[in-house]
């Protein structure tokens, strides 16, 4: 790229000394001119609307043998540089595509840090956020309930639980407690979009029946 810009610069100064000798038509006193405007320049240090003009003596010399030749300053296109450039910049790219390593996600496995659970190439890029290893409630020894409890798991990415809140109650307050202790206690696999994990929500359920 800084190759590239320094030609532009380069070519830019030379389209703009075609313009001026095809106007002036002396090649001769504009050579002269760029040389007297250089040694003012340096000599007082004197501020240009083009800082790259001048941005060396080797450039300037250049540009003044360039008007003091007699071949053709017009420029033209040359088909096979321009084909061999394209040629050279798909073979690059091809070559980056070949070489370079695929990016791999790797988020974590629920109460295993560290462990990859998802790839690049994962089979289920979308997947809902479930509980993997679901902790049973424990009531207390002889307490008969029947009903449903439902608590909603909100789960970060990395699989903890984040917050719990009860959306069903069975009317029985030991019963619900003991539900969302479960609830917090069970190993979930987090919700993920497009292969990577993201904050998702989960409906911990419980059914009880009255005993015998």
């Amino acid at each position: 790229m800084y190759l590239a810009g320094r030609q532009l610069c380069l070519e830019r100064e030379a389209a703009c000394d075609d313009w001026v000798v095809e106007s002036v038509g002396s090649p001769g006193e504009y050579a002269t001119c760029l040389a007297s405007l250089a040694q003012s320049v340096r000599s007082r240090n004197a501020p240009l609307l083009t800082p790259t003009a001048f941005h060396s003596r080797r450039a300037l010399i250049e540009r003044i043998k360039r008007l003091g030749s007699s071949e053709p300053r017009r420029l033209t296109i040359n088909s096979f540089a321009i084909g061999g450039a394209i040629m050279l910049f798909l073979i690059a790219t091809i070559a980056l595509q070949a070489l370079s390593p695929a990016l791999a996600l790797t988020p974590l496995t629920p109460g295993v840090p560290g462990a990859p659970i998802v790839a690049a190439s994962c089979a289920h890029p979308n997947v809902e956020a479930t509980v993997t290893d679901p902790e049973p409630p424990t009531l207390p020894h002889g307490l008969n309930v029947s009903g449903t409890v439902e608590v909603s798991v909100t789960i970060a990415p990395d699989g903890r639980v984040v917050k719990t809140s009860i959306v069903k109650s069975s009317g029985n307050t030991t019963a619900d407690n003991a539900v969302v202790t479960a609830a917090r206690k069970s190993k979930y696999s987090p919700k993920v979009v497009n292969c990577e994990p993201v904050e998702g929500g989960y409906i911990f359920r419980a059914d009880f029946k009255p005993g015998p």
